[in-house]
């Protein structure tokens, strides 16, 4: 049976990139991220049962929603909907719940781009964001092979990436035991490339992986060279802040397109970062 906060789950997880329940809930981690059963998860899904309230942060978060963000609030007035009954919730909680002004959020160019992408991204599961974090060696091998679409083997992707080939080797066999690489004879090839890799939302289960793949990307921003960098700092409301960052997300993702799959004379490696950082209140 459809229930409103059904409905909305299930929307916001096609939206995420997740084509099935079950995919969902294994690539966000399973019961130790999301603290329930794929049963119980299943069962919200087709309406049956609603999560405690105390849940919807993590499958929010799980959904790649903060805690300000449009989606974790839609997924929570669906909860109370469904929790309180149309009636009830049209009279007593929404004119409570009604949004103050806010920005214009995504533009229906943007909406369509999200929904582009959406369907292009493999999620990251937890088991193999370990593998990638594990040492620099896999960090950089599944780098380096998740953008390129060519046959690598670890003598030829050693110096690319300054190691020595046994490193690279080892590196390379550890990839493909957690089905980020594929072997084929003496080389490897990467299924991953033509799609978006989107990562597991830090949460207490992944954080400290999730440390160490931001310290990696740091120690390869420290030696990068600078091509591009603007900043600025204004005066917001929190909701209208809340509305302008899936422009942000949408905006860096689409980056993408101008990502090459293969090797030429002037390509490299460009790290894109967006960022919102709150200042002091004023």
């Amino acid at each position: 049976m459809a229930t409103p906060f059904a409905s909305t789950l299930s929307r916001l997880r096609k939206e995420a990139g997740h084509k099935t329940s079950y995919r969902f809930y294994h690539d966000s981690g399973g019961s130790p991220v999301l603290k329930l059963s794929y049963r119980k998860y299943l069962a919200m899904e087709q309406g049956k049962i609603l999560p405690v309230f105390a849940r919807l942060r993590g499958l929010a978060a799980a959904l790649g929603h903060g805690l300000r963000s449009p989606g974790t609030t839609e997924l929570i007035k669906a909860w109370l909907r469904a929790s309180a009954g149309d009636e009830a919730y049209g009279e007593l909680l929404e004119p409570l719940l009604r949004p103050a002004p806010s920005g214009p959020g995504l533009s229906p160019m943007q909406k369509t781009m999200e929904r582009s992408l959406a369907g292009k991204k493999y999620h990251i599961r937890p088991a193999q964001l370990a593998v990638i974090t594990e040492s620099r060696d896999n960090y950089a091998c599944f780098l380096a092979l998740s953008s390129d679409t060519g046959k690598w083997t670890p003598q030829r992707l050693a110096p690319k990436l300054r190691l020595t080939p046994a490193r690279a080797a080892r590196a390379m066999a550890r990839l493909a035991a957690a089905k980020l690489l594929k072997k084929q004879k003496d080389a490897y090839t990467c299924p991953l490339t033509p799609m978006m890799k989107e990562y597991p939302p830090v949460t207490p289960a992944v954080k400290a992986m999730m440390d160490k793949f931001f310290a990696y990307q740091e120690q390869l921003l420290a030696a990068g060279t600078p091509v591009f960098h603007r900043r600025g700092t204004l005066r917001s409301d929190a909701a209208s802040m809340g509305a302008f960052v899936p422009v942000m997300r949408v905006s860096l993702s689409s980056a993408q397109a101008y990502a090459t799959e293969e090797g030429t004379e002037g390509s490299a490696f460009y790290a894109v970062e967006g960022k919102v950082t709150k200042l002091f209140d004023f």
